[in-house]
């Protein structure tokens, strides 16, 4: 398991020493982050790429076939595109939320929710308070929070049930996401 005052010790020596308040390990959708922040330029070029070997295959300008194939490809080519490009990046399902007085940062975490290493890397910070935090719960299990700020946003996972770690330090993060800025708990 993580250790919640190490981790937050760590994030503000990274953060040069600004006062962390809360730091959790979370799970992120690293497809939805990729599609915002990693990928955009791909996924044209891959969906262009589908549509291009359809034609190939069919052997003539199949405008009508391509693009029913290319349609019905375009997710799952997304989908390979935005992993790919994220695991390029350096990207894993797992971050780091800390929480500074004025800000909230997604920070690299090279490991999974039990343990690990980092931060080593600003992937995005949010103002908190300007930043929307949106909460919904899963069966009391499953807590996701949305920050989002001037058009970024960003989704993060926790789980609380009986065998799930970081509890303790990832409910710290909450509290303090839901002292911030807007709401739309």
């Amino acid at each position: 398991m993580v250790n919640a005052r190490i981790l937050q010790q760590d994030c503000s020596s990274f953060l040069k020493g600004e006062r962390v308040i809360a730091a959790g390990v979370f799970v992120v959708n690293v497809e939805d982050f990729a599609k915002e922040y990693v990928a955009p330029v791909a996924v044209g070029a891959g969906v262009g790429i589908a549509v291009d070997v359809v034609e190939t295959l069919a052997g003539f300008d199949a405008d009508v076939v391509a693009a029913v194939a290319g349609t019905a490809a375009m997710s799952r080519t997304r989908h390979e595109v935005f992993k790919r490009e994220a695991q390029k990046q350096g990207l894993t399902p797992v971050m780091i939320c800390a929480i500074t007085e004025k800000k909230i940062y997604l920070l690299n975490w090279d490991g999974n929710v039990r343990s690990g290493n980092g931060p080593s890397r600003i992937l995005l910070e949010f103002r908190r308070a300007y930043a929307t935090i949106h909460e919904s719960k899963k069966m009391a299990v499953t807590t996701t929070l949305v920050i989002s700020e001037n058009g970024s946003s960003a989704a993060i996972q926790a789980n609380f049930g009986l065998l799930a770690p970081n509890k303790t330090m990832n409910k710290d993060v909450i509290k303090e996401l839901q002292k911030s800025g807007r709401k739309r708990m």
